[in-house]
């Protein structure tokens, strides 16, 4: 072996300890901001919080075979009658809270498939009746909130739906929280398979506070209305990162020059993007939201004022046409949609050339 090459596999040795001494801490600090606790995910059998299934009401949820799927997947089916006729979620192993109630979500993969067929009247079991919760002894449960009125209903981007709200009940063991979620249809965004992300923030849970060392014991969901539910994945976040982005486009990228022109400054020079007048170009915001839902909104010209009430863009990919060549400053602005999280703002540089 020649000297160049030991001197290569010893760059190569160093910078694999480097990076095995760094990953850690790194991972480390990630852990203490985000947490994930995964109630099910395709397999009842394998949850890590030896999850069970029960009724509330004459609601029902049960693990199926989905339909159309090769191999055969396997999803929860929640049917959903009522505000107190629904699902219950049972943790042999009770998931201990980590975090404050302003950070924690619960997050669902899920689809609306509809309204389910009509029990017969007589098959209504009264708020509070004899149905038991898949061998755990029966609790009253907290009633609904005098005055709670669903909100009107929201259909938009294909995302069809039957309910409008959703009702969830935390059983601690020494005492319930309750929240009512008015599902934002407005923000919900279907894969090309048709799995919908729903994550819901549990920072208005009333009844007792949630706080760390609490363990959650069981879990009951409800509905405005009569609604379905496919479950594919579910799980307990606690998500404490702020909001953070890359911005892209395609254009070429390269450092910015007109900053500084030393060379031993270039690597820590920001970039810009250059291309051609009369060629449009394609801007993509790579945000990094957590369990949140984040809007995106894009300024193009810095010098003619940033208006947020009149964005000229919105969206994670946007084009846009320049109408004359020069330097501009483009604005992004992300924003977490429940308001949890503080907003961020970064600026990129784009030279329009002649």
């Amino acid at each position: 072996m020649n000297i160049k090459s030991k001197v290569s596999l010893l760059s190569l040795s160093l910078l694999l300890l480097c990076s095995s001494f760094l990953s850690p801490q790194e991972q480390g600090k990630q852990n203490e901001a985000y947490e994930e606790i995964v109630i099910y995910d395709g397999d009842l059998s394998a949850s890590p919080v030896r999850l069970s299934l029960g009724q509330w009401g004459t609601g029902l949820i049960e693990e199926v075979e989905e339909a159309g799927y090769v191999p055969k997947a396997k999803v929860l089916r929640l049917t959903l009658y009522s505000l107190v006729e629904g699902g219950c979620f049972i943790f042999g192993k009770p998931i201990e809270i980590t975090g404050g109630q302003s950070s924690l979500y619960l997050v669902m993969w899920v689809k609306f498939a509809g309204a389910p067929t009509q029990r017969a009247p007589e098959e209504a079991t009264p708020y509070g009746g004899g149905v038991g919760f898949g061998g755990v002894e029966q609790q009253q449960l907290p009633s609904t909130q005098p005055g709670f009125v669903p909100g009107a209903v929201v259909q938009q981007r294909g995302v069809e739906h039957n309910l409008n709200s959703l009702r969830i009940v935390f059983d601690f063991g020494k005492g319930w929280s309750e929240l009512d979620f008015k599902v934002p249809f407005e923000m919900l965004v279907a894969d090309t398979q048709g799995w919908i992300r729903m994550p819901i923030p549990l920072v208005n849970a009333r009844g007792l506070p949630i706080e760390k060392g609490l363990k959650l014991h069981r879990l009951f969901i409800g509905a405005d209305k009569a609604d379905e539910l496919l479950i594919r994945k579910m799980v307990l976040a606690r998500d404490e990162t702020p909001l953070s982005v890359r911005i892209k486009s395609s254009w070429r990228e390269e450092y910015d020059f007109d900053i500084s022109r030393e060379i031993e400054k270039v690597r820590h020079l920001p970039k810009v993007f250059i291309g051609p007048f009369g060629m449009p170009i394609d801007f993509i915001a790579e945000v990094d939201e957590g369990a949140s839902i984040t809007e995106v909104l894009w300024d193009f010209n810095k010098e003619d004022g940033v208006n947020w009430e009149k964005p000229d863009a919105k969206g994670n990919v946007v084009r846009y046409f320049f109408q004359k060549p020069g330097t501009y400053i483009i604005t992004i602005a992300v924003r977490d949609k429940f308001g949890l999280k503080q907003p961020l703002t970064v600026e990129r540089k784009v030279k329009v050339l002649k």
